[in-house]
């Protein structure tokens, strides 16, 4: 009779849950780094592990999945001085075989980041003449 295998985080999966893992770390600081996105946004990973026993409670099966939730990008919509906006796009893809896809993308914030904008405007402004009246 074999020895059982000591099972650790590097030899599941033949060591493919270790390097699905390091990619999503390395998107992760990607997203981080980039300056196009909040700096102080929330990213995740998640990390889901199954573990199926076979009947000799002896060998098992396992199946995982490595998910990363990244900060989406700000557009600028507004002059570089003052700070955008963050707001949410649906991206809706189409297309049929052999064809280029059409590709929509449509606000999803219903129209906030506008306000988001003009409270941004109006605090740069703010700032930069403290002795003028502001209306916004």
């Amino acid at each position: 009779m074999e020895q059982p295998t000591t099972i650790n985080i590097g030899n599941v999966s033949d060591g493919a849950l270790v390097e699905a893992f390091e990619l999503k770390l390395r998107e992760v600081l990607q997203n981080i780094a980039d300056p196009h996105t909040p700096a102080t946004a929330k990213r995740e990973i998640n990390l889901r592990l199954v573990l199926r026993p076979k009947d000799d409670r002896v060998q098992l099966e396992t199946q995982f999945t490595c998910t990363a939730k990244l900060a989406g990008l700000i557009p600028w919509r507004t002059f570089r001085e003052s700070a955008p906006a963050q707001s949410e796009f649906l991206l809706r893809m189409k297309g049929a075989p052999g064809q280029l896809p059409q590709i929509a993308l449509i606000e999803a914030d219903g129209g906030k980041w506008r306000l988001d904008t003009i409270a941004s405007v109006a605090t740069w402004l703010r700032e930069a003449l403290p002795a003028s009246t502001i209306i916004a």
